[in-house]
Order: structure tokens, then sequence, then C-alpha cells
């Protein structure tokens, strides 16, 4: 049953790229963050322990320093080795429930890459400003529609896992179409004052 194949937004990566992706604008809610402009992703989240220990240990293979792109390894964002192990540990016990509208805004929630969108269902469940962006929505849904189900770029993104303080988070975003093209990324978040902010990315990889 089709049910929560829905709508709502914020990671094209407002969460995971800008064009200097330095620090981004910081939010008070991590899920909230966590979406970006991201417009279509899995109902199921990643799970990190699948991943094994690979995915955030540092790998000079796939790590990066250009802080042009937002590039940067551990060390240079503070992330010392003891926040490292503390997340792989609480890695092994993250959260995996589906996602909800409530926690990722507006964006397009499937629940199977072959799934159809039914275009009242999902409008029914957005929070739209203004008849601009019900047009874009539209457009979003039925260009979904009308792809091939293999040729769908769709994103998976996991839940957080923190260090033990609660002032780091770590998220694996992953996406791709036709098995032929795609990629993803790790993303390191912090907890400030005023929210969360991104403050790096020390892993990116393309297939």
């Amino acid at each position: 049953m089709f049910t929560k194949a829905l709508l709502s937004l914020i990671l094209t990566f407002s969460v995971i790229s800008t064009a200097n992706a330095q620090v981004i604008a910081g939010s008070n809610s991590l899920f909230k963050l966590l979406a970006g402009k991201i417009d279509y992703v899995m109902l199921k989240p990643i799970n990190p322990k699948e991943w094994g220990d690979h995915w955030l240990i540092p790998d000079d293979t796939i790590s990066h320093s250009d802080d042009r792109y937002g590039y940067k390894p551990f060390e240079k964002l503070g992330v010392g080795v003891k926040i490292l192990r503390e997340m792989l540990a609480n890695s092994q016990q993250v959260d995996t429930t589906e996602w909800t509208l409530q926690e990722l805004g507006n964006v397009v929630l499937i629940e199977r890459r072959d799934a159809y969108l039914s275009m009242r269902q999902v409008l029914a469940n957005l929070t739209l400003a203004n008849k601009a962006e019900v047009k874009d929505y539209r457009r979003l849904i039925r260009r979904f529609n009308n792809t091939n189900s293999p040729d769908r770029d769709i994103y998976q993104v996991s839940r957080p896992v923190f260090d033990n303080s609660g002032r780091y988070a770590a998220v694996i975003v992953s996406h791709g179409a036709s098995g032929l093209s795609g990629g993803g990324r790790l993303v390191i978040f912090e907890k400030k004052q005023d929210g969360w902010y991104q403050i790096g990315m020390p892993k990116r990889w393309a297939y």
C-alpha cells in the first residue's frame, strides 16, 4: 500500500553542498537540515551498521581536503579520534525507522523505486506557500511518474549518528540511477548555541 509516498523539503544539498560549502546556515532541527533541496528521498533510511566501519574511518583514497568544495579531512573539522570511535560505536544502534514528512519537510518520500505518485495525495500533504510552489511540485511529480523506474535519481539518507556528547552528528547521503550513475557523501554537523551547522564533508564518492 502506497501510503507514505508524499512530499516535503530541505539537503540540494543545502545540507550537503554549497558552492563554497564552508558552514551553511544553522537550523534548530537537525532533521530539517538533512533534507536540504533533495527532490526524492527513500522512505527507509540508510543503516550505517550495514556499511561497516569504512564509512566513517578516514581514507585518503576518497577523502578530500579542497576547501573550495567543502571536502575537509576530520582533523580540519576538529573532530578527533575519540569522537570518531564514539560515532562508530553508536552507529551500531542507530535508529532506522522510516522517515516522516514532519521530520524532513517538503521532500518527496518514496516507498519503492517503481512507485507511482498520486498528484492529489502528495499535494494534500505539503505545506506550499503559493501557486508557483504548487506548479513546481506538480512538475516534479509528473517528471517522476514519467521516468522509467531504474532511471529515477532517488536519494537515501541515514538518520544521524551522534557522538556521546550529542555535539557532533554524522550523516550518510547516497543517490543513484540505473546502477550506472550516482554517488554519495559523508556529512558532519556540529551543534552550536543557535542551532545545527554543517561543518564539512570528509568523504565523497561516485560510481
